[in-house]
């Protein structure tokens, strides 16, 4: 007896994959049926449709009786895959849920909160272990990507000199310290020039920043911080952190014997010989 199949097999191939099993009542599925009757099986011949399973042997292509425990199986197989989709959809709402908290987090922080390790902030010192600095400057602009959104002031000060002595780098970026410090110790290990002032700051390592992570800002980073020393300076006493006071070394080059400085008192800016021995204070970015 001839039967006339009205059912879109492409369509079917796509949506449920292969292989599909065609029965005598005419229907076809992608899983067997128990108690019917198994008249062929298509494995492939759709472009762009690969099968679910691979095909064994040559006796697989031909009928064997559906048995109650191979739909056992079968149902134990489709729960595992059930149980495992579940738990992955689970797992992705989760990380981006904490993702979203991050997100949030970030972009409430404010000049005079705490740093924390881990990406943390709070306005109170103690929320979180391993305090890395204050806040001292927030990104007015809330889309700002990562390591655009502020700078963190870390608690330890030094005194050391910018170069050991003349030299010409051309590094003169006002607004990416990160780049300028990179720049700066490459352009050292190149030229036998010890940089005291910016390898202090990229070595710093404590509280969870990791070395290479803190650098020592341009010019125009510092006077943003040093702007909001008001909020910046009690918030550093809380943590035991030494004040912004006196002039700071930025990594901002002035010319063959000078680079840029802020007053940490006024906001003023000058230079001062490479040589001298000033404040130097790193800074994080997040």
């Amino acid at each position: 007896m001839d039967m006339e199949c009205k059912i879109d097999l492409a369509a079917l191939m796509r949506e449920e994959g292969l292989p599909l099993y065609i029965y005598a009542d005419g229907t076809v599925t992608h899983k067997m049926v128990p108690g019917k009757v198994k008249i062929g099986k298509i494995w492939g011949c759709l472009e762009g449709v690969e099968p679910k399973e691979k095909l064994r042997s040559r006796e697989e292509a031909f009928s064997r009786p559906f048995t109650e425990e191979d739909a056992r199986k079968q149902a134990e197989e489709d729960q595992r895959h059930q149980v495992a989709e579940a738990e992955a959809v689970v797992a992705e709402g989760v990380i981006a849920t904490e993702a979203a908290d991050l997100e949030e987090d970030v972009s409430d922080v404010k000049v005079g909160w705490y740093a924390f390790a881990g990406g943390k902030f709070s306005p109170v010192s103690d929320t979180y272990p391993n305090c890395q600095g204050v806040v001292g400057w927030v990104n007015p602009d809330k889309s700002a990507p990562q390591g655009q959104r502020g700078l963190i002031i870390t608690p330890d000060e030094v005194k050391k000199a910018w170069s050991d002595k003349g030299c010409k780098t051309n590094i003169k970026d006002e607004y990416d310290g990160k780049g300028n410090t990179e720049k700066l110790i490459a352009y050292g290990k190149k030229h036998k020039i010890n940089f005291p002032a910016v390898e202090w700051c990229a070595q710093y390592s404590k509280n969870g920043v990791r070395p290479g992570e803190g650098f020592m800002p341009s010019k125009e980073q510092l006077k943003r911080i040093v702007a909001n020393w008001e909020l910046v300076n009690p918030a550093l006493q809380k943590i035991d952190g030494i004040i912004l006071d006196g002039w700071i070394w930025s990594s901002s080059e002035d010319d063959y014997a000078y680079a840029w400085v802020v007053n940490a008192g006024d906001g003023s800016v000058s230079f001062y010989n490479k040589g001298s021995n000033l404040y130097v204070r790193c800074v994080l970015a997040f």
